[in-house]
């Protein structure tokens, strides 16, 4: 990952891909980092495309970074990154808890997003999470057995091993605060009665065999939107861009296409 600095975001680390004119903002989930994306980025058609994998700040510890995450804070973020960076609009694709950070961005700022992709978002009232289970999750924080034990709950089937182990790094460099504040994020978070005001095409993707949420969810969130796709994958968890991340490169590409032209000054 590089890290640069501005003006509200200080020390930020992101991955990026592509020097096209159609650019793409990549949002992890809990206990993820940028380099979730890195295969499925692979994919994409670097001459067309620009995407940008930004990490939470929150989420690891970051200088001049809040402790705590807000979903609030976290769109206000993407704002900062997207003026920074002189993007007009762009894609907003989020995984899960950075699912939710793309609805709020998208809400708050509509002006900005040409297309919202939705991976296993959360549901619209929020993940039903009781506090044995959320006192559980705390107790992982830090501990690479327990990480383990819960990143493979997001894939129906595990990833390769060096891939594996450089997710667990990663999900061991949240801090207890942010694991914390992520978790009850999840369970407060609000979406319903809000997504009829986004105008921007959308597309929700969930996998049949996600233990995290379930596919109803995903398939009433579909039916919120007012202009929305729909995929559901068999055999793929909670995390599809990992499982199958050609099919998602070949599928956000098609999504691409079906959205109104970049008009590129001259």
């Amino acid at each position: 990952m590089t890290s640069a600095n501005s003006p509200r975001l200080g020390t930020l680390r992101r991955e990026e891909h592509g020097s096209g004119p159609e650019h793409i903002l990549l949002i992890h989930g809990f206990i993820s980092s940028p380099r979730w994306w890195q295969h499925m980025t692979a994919q994409l058609v670097p001459e067309r495309i620009h995407a940008h994998a930004v990490e939470l700040r929150a989420a690891a510890g970051q200088e001049g970074a809040p402790s705590d995450f807000t979903v609030e804070r976290a769109a206000e973020d993407l704002a900062a990154y997207v003026a920074w960076r002189n993007m007009s609009k762009c894609v907003v694709v989020g995984h899960s808890l950075g699912a939710a950070v793309a609805t709020r961005f998208a809400l708050s700022y509509p002006q900005a997003v040409r297309g919202l992709v939705l991976i296993s978002p959360l549901p619209q009232d929020g993940v039903p999470l009781p506090e044995p289970a959320q006192q559980w999750m705390l107790m992982q924080q830090g501990e690479p057995a327990g990480l383990r034990q819960l990143l493979h709950g997001v894939f129906a089937v595990a990833p390769e091993a060096q891939l594996m182990e450089t997710l667990t790094q990663d999900a061991a460099q949240w801090t207890r605060a942010a694991f914390a504040t992520s978790i009850d994020e999840m369970t407060k978070f609000r979406a319903r009665g809000r997504l009829a005001e986004l105008s921007a095409p959308a597309l929700i993707v969930a996998g049949d065999r996600d233990t995290q949420v379930p596919v109803a969810a995903a398939v009433e969130t579909w039916g919120s939107l007012p202009h929305a796709g729909l995929e559901v994958w068999h055999g793929v968890g909670h995390s599809p861009h990992v499982e199958a991340p050609e099919r998602f490169g070949a599928l956000l590409m098609r999504f691409l296409d079906e959205l109104a032209p970049v008009v590129t000054q001259k």
